[in-house]
Formats: C-alpha cells, structure tokens, sequence
C-alpha cells in the first residue's frame, strides 16, 4: 500500500479540481472518454463535455530527457509530438490557467463533441 496523501497533496488536488470545474462549470457534464488508458500508453487523453464545448486534459509520457513543452507542436489547433506520433485536437486550442498547478500536460479546449 502507498503512503496517504498529506495536506500539501490535498490543497493541490482540491486546487486541481476547482481549476477544472472553472473549465467546464456544467453539473450536466458528459464524458468524452470511457476506457481506462493502459500504463504503457505514450499518453493519456481525457475529456468532457460541457456548455457546448469540450475540455480535454493531454498527458505525455515523457521520455527522458524531454520537457512536456517539447510535445507541444502547435496551441491552436492544439497538437502534440509524442514518440513517432502526431496528436492532434480538431477544433481544440491549448489553454494555459493561472496559476499552472501541474507542469504534467495541458487544458485545451474545443467545441463540443
């Protein structure tokens, strides 16, 4: 078993999640994806639909030596360069909040899906 969250951990992710509810401000919110993303995957794609648009969060894995900044190919249309493959968000543009509470991935918003 893993060691419990402290109060530092807790803050952010109730930070975290007060960032995304800022987003998306929906309780009728749909969600875009359904599957769980398997560990080796060489990112993680999740999304949500809202207001008539769509939030989605991208997560690279990293390889080492590499910054998430260095995936980021373009912010609108929001598209990223992970390993040999392009991902690309149609409609979607990069989001950056204040404050940036994770350095991990990126917000990008687009229309609705």
């Amino acid at each position: 078993m893993g060691t419990l969250a402290d109060d530092e951990q807790d803050r952010l992710l109730s930070a975290c999640v007060r960032q995304l509810d800022s987003l998306v401000g929906d309780p009728g919110r749909v969600a875009l994806t359904k599957a769980l993303v398997p560990w080796d995957s060489a990112y993680a794609l999740s999304g949500i639909r809202a207001n008539g648009r769509s939030v989605w969060r991208f997560m690279p894995r990293l390889e080492e030596g590499r910054t998430v900044e260095s995936t980021l190919v373009s912010e609108n249309p929001a598209t990223f360069r992970v390993r040999d493959w392009r991902v690309s968000i149609p409609g979607g543009q990069v989001v950056r909040q204040v404050p940036e509470l994770s350095s991990l991935g990126y917000w990008v918003l687009g229309r609705g899906a």
